[in-house]
């Protein structure tokens, strides 16, 4: 039986965006690729490959656990700036599947920091797809992000993304297109302790300086897709399957961000702190990377192991240009 694809592919690159705010390191941090599990998440998810598999809509649960890398921008305390880092990331899911097509998926994402793995998001995801055999799927999602504060690694802002798709199942080479909009804001509080020399005392005392760091992202993503699927019967046991399926991305968007610093303090004078700083950017739609996917998928019955790998290009000028990460999933459906 062909088996859900449940993508909890942690991406990097896809929405990869090179940063011209090289002088701050927080806003390079943020557009050199940040948290890579907001968005792609909701762009893989593809139900295609089981929704084919069956005679007439059914209702079923699917619950799996994938592990995978991704980057991060951690915080360097030495060096006062956001260092990109590839770590691992563990990602528990339960879903429901409704046979008139509404849906719903709960995910957690864990990544080890400081040798223990920290829930440090999690994801409720409401669906509804529909889809007609071996001609075309369609679907349309919300996802709210509910993420943990005082991180030592940095996170995207985004809270809410509404995303849709549509698959084209009837040719050879089945091509697909996936939209979707995000939005968020946070806000962090920093505290500094300062030397503050006061003339009047001719002395040096410590104050508390309080930072506010308000951030802003509204985030438009477009990713269209070639795929086939190369499926074989009776690999290794009877009512086994093993689907291979190359995927070809090329992702495209815009985002519209803002970032403001603000400085305050119950023992200092405004005139003596440092001023407030505001940074807005506007990137307009352009095509950002092209990828290339490739899913081994062995499916026993109800059982499924979905290995993936990812290698992606970045389109316009980096650093690093060229990235690769990996995942593999283990799952149930019932």
């Amino acid at each position: 039986m062909k088996r859900l694809f449940t993508a909890i592919f942690i991406c990097a690159g896809i929405l990869y965006s090179g940063s011209s705010f090289a002088q701050n390191p927080r806003i390079d941090a943020i557009f050199s690729g940040g948290d890579t599990s907001a968005i792609m998440d909701s762009l893989m998810r593809d139900f295609d490959a089981y929704l084919d598999s069956l005679i007439k809509p059914k209702s079923f649960f699917n619950v799996s656990a994938s592990v995978g890398t991704g980057f991060f921008s951690l915080k360097d305390a030495k060096a006062l700036d956001y260092q990109t880092k590839n770590k691992a990331i563990f990602s528990p899911e339960i879903s429901y599947f409704h046979k008139s097509g509404l849906g719903i998926t709960l995910t957690s994402y864990l990544l080890k920091d400081n040798r223990k793995l920290n829930p440090y998001q999690y994801a409720v995801s409401p669906t509804y797809h529909f889809f007609k055999r071996n001609q075309f799927s369609t679907g349309i999602g919300y996802t709210r992000f509910f993420t943990k504060e005082n991180l030592s690694f940095y996170t995207t802002p985004i809270q809410d993304e509404v995303y849709a798709f549509f698959n084209v199942k009837k040719w050879w080479i089945e091509p697909g297109i996936a939209i979707s909009y995000g939005w968020g804001s946070k806000t962090e509080y920093e505290h500094k302790e300062v030397n503050v020399y006061l003339k009047r005392l001719k002395s040096t005392r410590k104050k508390i300086i309080v930072i506010q760091h308000d951030e802003s992202i509204r985030d438009f993503s477009t990713l269209f897709s070639l795929r086939h699927s190369f499926t074989f019967h009776h690999v290794l046991l009877k009512k086994d399957m093993l689907i291979l399926r190359p995927v070809i991305l090329l992702s495209a968007g815009t985002q519209n961000f803002g970032f403001n610093t603000s400085f305050s303090s119950t023992t200092i004078n405004n005139n003596f702190l440092p001023p407030n700083s505001i940074i807005t950017d506007v990137r307009s739609f352009n095509f950002q990377s092209s990828t290339f996917v490739l899913q081994v998928d062995y499916s026993l019955g109800k059982y499924y192991i979905l290995p993936q790998v990812m290698m992606d290009y970045y389109l316009h000028s980096a650093d690093k240009r060229f990235n690769s990460i990996a995942s593999f999933t283990v799952g149930v459906n019932f």
